[in-house]
């Protein structure tokens, strides 16, 4: 019987920390309960815009894939508008966990992405950015807490 549970355990981590396979498609908009809009890419690769909010008043926060050297966390770039003009621009890293792997005989120190949440409008928008199989990010928009 403890086997069979340690196996199942065993699948039930690999789901939670492993890539999702790629999205073909984006996902809907979703809208908030303040008016505020999010839309996520179905992808984004280095370069990329992953998701965009816009706000009640028209302003919009977009969130940038800048990449992620190897053994290291990714980079986003996160930048409000205000007609047309920029606003705030900021960068942060995503998640990720501290491990040890082996590269040609050599065990070096890396970081492994971590599913990333981002907060934003007063707390009534959460991002989550999450990694796919074949490298590359993408979000899904929830209703955030505003307590």
């Amino acid at each position: 019987m403890t086997r069979s549970f340690a196996a199942l355990f065993a699948a039930a981590a690999m789901l939670i920390c492993a890539p999702v396979l790629a999205r073909t498609a984006a996902p809907p908009d979703i809208q908030f309960s303040d008016g505020a809009v999010g839309s996520a890419a179905a992808e984004c690769g280095t370069g990329d815009l992953c998701a965009s909010l816009t706000l009640p008043g028209g302003d919009t926060i977009d969130v940038y894939n800048s990449g992620a050297g190897e053994c290291q966390a990714f980079t986003l770039e996160i930048v409000r508008m205000h007609a047309g003009s920029e606003l705030f621009h900021s960068q942060m890293q995503t998640a990720d966990r501290h491990v040890t792997v082996e590269h040609k005989g050599k065990s070096i120190d890396c970081y492994q992405f971590e599913n990333t949440f981002l907060t934003f409008d007063g707390g009534h928008a959460r991002l989550g950015l999450f990694l796919s199989s074949d490298g590359s990010l993408f979000g899904e928009w929830s209703p955030g807490s505003t307590h």
